[in-house]
């Protein structure tokens, strides 16, 4: 099916080595029972949490139909930027795919044919004072969860060459500096801008949104106070979610499972705020 041909024994020797050390550590892991005195070789790290058959076999033929490009009937996706790179997740008829990507290029190009795009991300960036943005309108509807959104810079000061020419040019233009969250965002809000001008037919295709905005929507158009990177806050984030997309803690456990390193799950919970 994949056009590899036939393969080696050598190939074949790998395969049944790795079934093996599979099959000691699930026997070993799940029954406290040893196949053999020989210890395999851990190659990584593997997950032994229960998981319900239906949210299994979604995934698995997810990755069936990511594998072989079949049925990319992709309905939503939802974009977070994440230390450096770009976290989408992706809502289908067949299931879901959460995953980290370079580039908004990258993801665009994966989801070509998605119904909905959403990022987290300001995109139409103001040159004076005359133009205007969003941001307070979404403000005032937030009320006291209003702080979560951060002042955008204007165009000229996404592209300073530093942070410091960038609060300048802010502060001539529009008249206030640029906080470190802001100025921290920067790099990605000028690589969506620079797609989003190579490639104009994806305006008003990739649209920007606020998970705070969000989940008060989906919350009865109630801002959610609790903060998102606390036990309590994430619990409540996922609690509404489940009620829209029942799957929603096995995204957030399929993208732990991929980084297990990663402990921090806002993110994932936040670009899945835009897909239900």
């Amino acid at each position: 099916r994949f056009g590899i041909g036939d393969i080696s024994e050598g190939e074949v020797k790998q395969i049944v080595e790795v079934d093996d050390s599979m099959l000691y550590y699930e026997f070993d892991t799940l029954m406290n029972v040893q196949l053999s005195e020989s210890l395999p070789i851990i190659s990584m790290q593997h997950d032994f949490l229960q998981r319900d058959f239906v949210s299994v076999e979604k995934e698995f033929l997810a990755l069936i139909n990511k594998l072989t490009g079949a049925n990319k009937s992709f309905k939503s996706v939802g974009i977070d930027w994440c230390k450096g790179k770009w976290l989408a997740v992706c809502l289908s008829d067949n299931g879901f795919e959460v995953d980290k990507f370079n580039s908004i290029d990258e993801i665009c190009c994966r989801y070509a044919n998605a119904e909905s795009i959403l990022i987290d991300i300001p995109i139409g960036l103001v040159k004076d004072r005359i133009q205007t943005r969003p941001d307070k309108i979404v403000k005032r509807l937030l009320g006291r969860k209003g702080s979560s959104i951060f002042e955008t810079p204007c165009r000229q000061a996404v592209y300073a060459n530093s942070d410091a020419a960038a609060r300048e040019q802010n502060i001539n233009i529009l008249g206030k500096s640029l906080s470190a969250q802001s100025l921290g965002i920067v790099k990605a809000i000028r690589q969506v801008d620079e797609f989003l001008q190579n490639n104009p037919e994806w305006k008003n295709r990739l649209q920007e949104s606020h998970p705070e905005f969000c989940f008060m929507k989906l919350n009865n158009n109630n801002p959610i106070m609790e903060n998102k990177q606390e036990w309590e806050g994430q619990e409540k984030r996922l609690r509404i979610l489940e009620h829209f997309y029942p799957e929603a803690r096995s995204v957030v456990q399929k993208y732990l499972a991929d980084v297990p390193y990663r402990k921090k799950i806002d993110d994932v919970i936040d670009a899945l705020s835009y897909t239900p």
